[in-house]
């Protein structure tokens, strides 16, 4: 179908993902005006949004997912999360005529396998920390009792929901970490995507920072940058890792000079790399980056959707139809495209149950919200659910992360401190969250690198 002519206006779209990211992601797509009837995979966003609601159960279920597409003229399927993508969604859509935004399965790799990653880095001389791969306990073990040098970092070589990643201070707690990480790859049921090594990384200490860009096959179109927090605090006084549990946005995270070396000495060779793979990448690429206190801009991670929290704050600064752009970009048409961003600041707060990130099941609890004090400021305050059910008109928190409060607002400052006003307006049984969101705000516009 040709999106472009004039005599198509509008289309049915199919959001597939049931998270805070698709709920923004869902928020930006009812602006366009290129939409003539949204269905989501979310039966919360469906009733709170008042859309159409599509039931997939299984990951892989595509069949009757095809089906349903073509019964409903959907013409295009945005895939939310990595699960789906890693499973070859994108290639089963397009091979039935139905058009996607995200990557195929083959292109999808450059999040599934970080050593796949790592080659890439090596042969096309793009900047990542040193590392090695193990593929049993006793020789990464081995190697740690060899090193000098603390931290390091660990990670599970796959997809595991942000929490596959372990910086140890110690040699003990390197152990503990591996001895973890093989415990899970050796466990059938908890492995579910298949992983069998990890990796062993160099710490670089330094500025995070998570850069977006576009990418239609062999255009690259950045969108912005966002800073994000994965620790908590859990109740035992332990800092956990997990999946995100908030994240800001604004223009002065890096500069001019900064995001053209980004895109010089990682980007545009990452894409080079796979052309000459033969893969072709159509989707978000998201890059994990991190500028060491020598200011070099080195690759920790690739990611290949929108991340969860980051995009919670970079699509409600991105002033374009965000639809238009999706299909421009499946359809390899982002040339002579630019981003127009809104100079407002952006920062989200991921509520979550008691125990994430240490169960993998969470109880039902009944969330009191402060509904007066939400529509007062529904100008600067977004609510998206994130792992919530909807009963008898009440919300149940019943995931580990469960609401996302996103605001927009001038001033960075104010918006932290609107933050963390508008958490007091929230409460559940267990309810947790972080409490040092905008700590430190990096400001790194200055920065020539």
């Amino acid at each position: 179908m040709n999106y472009n002519s004039t005599q198509i206006t509008t289309i049915n779209v199919l959001i597939v993902g049931d998270g805070g990211r698709e709920h923004a992601i869902i928020k930006s797509i009812m602006k366009s005006p290129m939409l003539n009837k949204l269905y989501t995979t979310s039966k919360t966003h469906s009733e709170l949004e008042s859309i159409a609601f599509y039931e997939f159960n299984e990951i892989d279920d595509f069949s009757n997912l095809t089906q349903f597409c073509k019964t409903e003229d959907i013409t295009f399927v945005i895939i939310g999360s990595e699960n789906y993508l890693s499973h070859g969604i994108v290639d089963h859509l397009k091979d039935e005529g139905i058009n996607c935004f995200g990557p195929t399965k083959n292109a999808a790799r450059l999040e599934t396998s970080k050593s796949f990653v790592k080659d890439i880095c090596s042969i096309y001389s793009i900047p990542t920390p040193c590392s090695d791969i193990f593929f049993n306990e006793k020789s990464a073990i081995e190697y740690i009792n060899n090193l000098t040098k603390h931290p390091i970092v660990i990670k599970l070589d796959g997809l595991a929901s942000g929490k596959g990643v372990d910086i140890c201070q110690t040699q003990d707690q390197a152990i503990e970490s591996i001895q973890k990480f093989f415990k899970f790859i050796n466990d059938p049921i908890k492995n579910t995507n298949k992983i069998i090594n990890i990796i062993i990384e160099e710490f670089i200490d330094g500025t995070e920072i998570s850069f977006f860009s576009m990418i239609d096959g062999k255009n690259v179109l950045p969108l912005t940058v966002a800073h994000d927090y994965k620790k908590i605090i859990d109740k035992n006084g332990k800092e956990r890792n997990t999946g995100g549990m908030g994240a800001y946005s604004h223009s002065n995270i890096i500069s001019d000079s900064c995001k053209h070396t980004i895109l010089r000495d990682i980007i545009y060779p990452t894409i080079n790399a796979l052309t000459d793979l033969g893969i072709e990448f159509q989707g978000i690429l998201y890059a994990g980056l991190i500028i060491g206190k020598n200011k070099q801009i080195y690759l920790l991670e690739y990611n290949v959707r929108f991340g969860d929290p980051e995009a919670q704050v970079i699509l409600p600064r991105i002033k374009n139809d965000l639809l238009k752009l999706m299909i421009k970009t499946s359809q390899g048409k982002l040339n002579n495209n630019e981003v127009e961003l809104h100079d407002f600041s952006t920062a989200t707060l991921v509520l979550a149950s008691e125990n994430y990130p240490n169960d993998d099941s969470y109880p039902e609890e009944l969330v009191t919200i402060d509904e007066n004090y939400f529509n007062q400021n529904k100008n600067k305050i977004q609510l998206l659910h994130a792992g919530t059910k909807i009963k008898n008109g009440n919300i149940y928190a019943c995931k580990g992360r469960s609401l996302n409060i996103v605001i927009h607002n001038e001033s960075m400052d104010d918006a932290i401190k609107l933050l963390y006003e508008s958490v007091t307006k929230i409460s559940w049984r267990g309810m947790q969250y972080n409490k040092n969101i905008g700590a430190n705000i990096i400001n790194l516009s200055f920065i020539g690198v």
